[in-house]
């Protein structure tokens, strides 16, 4: 297994589900934003609570690990998409959850949304991660609504490509 820790620093309804999922196909123990534990056990963290930290803050502190940019393919099907699941019944009274938006956006949702303020929060957070690790070979910038998914996953993290589907999490019907 890789001793290296991989964080993916991608928004909310890019994928993140999805890139969980695939790595512990790959074998890799995922901590997600719901877990209660110690971090340091698990190769892999993915969830929204990396959006409440600062990209280069995780890049000084975590210099030679490996992070994960999940993206969609325009901010207009991500402004959908994350509007669509904060309306979510089950979502919209989640204490965490309103809680995880409130430090990631400024807004409880969907009560208070501004749609330009979580527009310019994501465009944001995409080029600060791509400023600071584009080019560099502990990055990856990845799209599956684009196609992407084992061949790039599987090929930055060093790892055979399995033989099963990759698995596209939380598609809307």
């Amino acid at each position: 297994m890789n001793k290296k820790k991989i964080f993916c620093i991608g928004m909310t309804k890019t994928g993140t589900t999805s890139l969980m999922k695939a790595l512990r196909i790959l074998g890799y123990k995922v901590a997600n934003v719901y877990t209660k534990a110690n971090y340091k056990k698990f190769d892999a963290i993915v969830g929204d609570q990396l959006c409440t930290i600062p990209i280069n803050f995780l890049k000084t502190k975590h210099p030679n690990d490996l992070f994960i940019l999940t993206y969609r393919t325009s901010v207009e099907i991500w402004w959908d998409s994350i509007y669509n699941f904060a309306r979510q019944e089950n979502k919209v009274n989640d204490e965490t959850v309103k809680r995880i938006r409130k430090l990631i956006y400024g807004y409880d949702m969907p009560e208070d949304f501004n749609k330009n303020d979580f527009i310019n929060i994501y465009i944001s957070r995409f080029n600060q991660g791509m400023n600071l690790f584009n080019g560099t070979d502990n990055f990856l910038n990845i799209c599956f609504e684009n196609g992407e998914g084992w061949t790039e996953l599987c090929r930055f993290l060093k790892k055979d490509i399995p033989n099963i589907d990759f698995p596209h999490s939380n598609k809307r019907k």
